[in-house]
């Protein structure tokens, strides 16, 4: 309600009071006026004078009527009445009757008898808040509410725009940038407000239970505008995505990129669980525990898009492509899940080398089970291990993102943004090496911008690069950090000169955001009642297919994921079993 109205409003409530309040004034007084005028105005008959009747004689011959005056108003039988009346007052009476008080007691009584109503049923309705005369007062809803609301709005925008980098991909693979660049920048658009909303969580978590009443209500409120906003952003967006992918009039293309991935994604798996065996060998096991079980589930995700794949082809070959694109996009989903973790396989090894050839420059380790990234950390020297730090928690949040709350979530986008700043600051210093050229990288596949600023805050759907190029990073079997060191050994500048408040930060935000989407992942256990080894428990824990839950906590698969808001993308609604 803007100022405007709520002046008008308060304008006409006290006019309508004051219409009230005269109307009730004027009757009381002429109910005075009464009262005072009967013993002033008595009959001639009692041989009182009223000082009007003395000092005027043609008032006097009036009332004794006279016959100059013309004929009386009332009919004959009143005036034998009245005339009755009159003669039969008692002689010793003071010159009034006690009938001649009847009415204006009873005006009085009427008068005071509606100002008294009058007065209840206002007060009534004020309290009903349903009458101008009252202060209007919006019904605000409880601040728990809002809260819970809040959390889990937060929760669905971020899956909705961490489902929409992951179909944009393929979309982009399959198109082109130039003719996705719309739906790239509608991606953009809503990863920006969900990414303010999550900066506004976070402030409500920092200062919990110090906020006023009001101020706490603003920031709740402007979050679920945010979210909704890049929702509603996303939802607009969806038609026209479908016609570009034009999976239900089509989908043997789509197909047949879906397959050629996945092809190229079977041996970087089996190659991801040789890296992981060495990364054991080599290093403390505090350096592979992020990605520990990141070839399992790779090997998980593949096989369910095998299923998928399967029927997605079968579907297209029976000339039903409305069941063929929801299996495809069922496949899709799986296929860029596994790749984002073979790729964190392949971005950890290529990383933990680096750290090692940054913390030593060459020199010869100290013994065989070492942290380079701890080591780091302990020179302080925070970019490197913010980075992966942030990039790892990434990835595990993406890959299961059924389970994850809120909180995490917050905490990872908080990461994101303190290691913008810092690469930011290392960017400015001029950095050289493969670390200026990673920081440089300015898109991601999903052809949103990460290096924009301090201000941009990572987006937190943009998991690693494409299949194309992931596996460029892999180092060999053989690799040592005295061979790294050699080529890496300008990323000193970079490591040095960054903000190192910043990078400090983002790693220990990365780190409890790890922390507690592992947590998140416990509490979730197994809600899927299915088949086992389908790979369909794991397309549920990783999102790519919605569900809805059961009593008791059971999940019910529902459909594939699909580029959009929470009212699009569940369009394909088919289940995929």
């Amino acid at each position: 309600m803007t100022s405007r109205s709520r002046s008008n409003r308060s304008r006409g409530a006290t006019s309508h009071i004051g219409v009230r309040v005269a109307h009730a004034a004027f009757g009381g007084m002429t109910a005075l006026v009464w009262l005072l005028l009967v013993p002033f105005t008595d009959s001639p008959d009692t041989g009182h004078r009223t000082p009007a009747a003395a000092a005027s004689p043609a008032v006097a011959e009036w009332s004794a009527g006279s016959a100059d005056i013309g004929p009386s108003p009332f009919p004959v039988g009143a005036r034998r009445a009245a005339a009755v009346g009159v003669g039969d007052a008692a002689p010793g009476d003071d010159g009034s009757s006690a009938t001649d008080l009847i009415l204006p007691v009873a005006v009085a009584a009427v008068v005071a008898g509606f100002a008294a109503y009058s007065l209840v049923r206002r007060k009534r309705r004020a309290a009903l808040r349903t009458t101008p005369t009252g202060t209007f007062e919006e019904h605000l809803p409880p601040l728990p509410d809002l809260h819970q609301r809040g959390r889990r709005l937060l929760v669905e925008t971020d899956d909705c725009v961490r489902t929409g980098a992951e179909e944009l991909r393929f979309a982009v693979a399959r198109s082109g940038p130039a003719a996705a660049q719309p739906f790239t920048d509608a991606l953009a658009d809503a990863r920006r407000e969900v990414e303010a909303a999550f900066r506004l969580r976070q402030r409500l978590d920092d200062t919990t239970g110090t906020l006023p009443p009001d101020e706490e209500r603003a920031l709740l409120e402007e979050i679920l505008a945010r979210c909704t906003m890049a929702q509603r952003r996303l939802d607009i967006a969806a038609p026209a995505f479908d016609q570009l992918r034009a999976l239900e009039r089509d989908a043997v293309p789509a197909l047949q990129s879906a397959e050629g991935r996945f092809r190229e994604l079977t041996g970087r798996t089996a190659t991801a669980a040789a890296t992981l065996a060495g990364l054991r060998e080599h290093y403390a096991p505090d350096v592979v525990l992020p990605v520990t079980s990141h070839a399992e589930h790779a090997e998980d995700r593949l096989v369910f898009a095998t299923a998928e794949l399967n029927r997605a082809r079968q579907f297209t070959y029976a000339g039903d492509p409305l069941t063929a694109a929801v299996h495809l996009r069922a496949a899709e989903g799986a296929i860029d899940q596994a790749n984002v973790l073979v790729t964190g396989v392949e971005r950890l090894a290529s990383e933990v080398a680096r750290a090692a050839g940054v913390a030593k420059q060459g020199a010869p380790r100290e013994g065989t089970h070492t942290d380079p990234l701890d080591a780091l950390c302990r020179e302080d020297r925070w970019l490197l291990p913010a980075r992966s730090a942030v990039a790892t928690t990434r990835d595990y949040v993406t890959t299961h993102r059924g389970a994850v709350g809120v909180t995490a979530r917050t905490r990872l986008t908080e990461a994101e943004r303190h290691a913008a700043i810092a690469e930011a600051a290392a960017l400015q210093e001029g950095p050289t090496g493969a670390e200026g050229a990673e920081g440089a990288e300015g898109a991601g596949a999903d052809g949103v911008d990460r290096a924009e600023g301090a201000d941009e805050v990572a987006s937190p759907g943009d998991e690693s690069t494409g299949a194309g190029t992931a596996g460029e990073a892999a180092p060999s079997e053989d690799w040592t950090a005295e061979e790294d060191a050699t080529a890496l050994g300008d990323e000193t500048a970079a490591v040095e000169t960054a903000d190192v408040e910043s990078a400090r930060r983002a790693h220990s935000l990365a780190r409890e955001a790890w922390r507690l989407a592992e947590q998140d992942v416990r509490e979730y256990g197994e809600p899927y009642e299915g088949p086992v080894g389908d790979g369909m428990a794991g397309a549920l824990l990783g999102g790519i297919i919605l569900g809805d839950t059961q009593d008791g906590g059971r999940i019910t698969p529902r459909g594939p994921a699909c580029f959009g808001g929470t009212a699009t993308r569940a369009r394909r609604a088919a289940s995929p079993g």
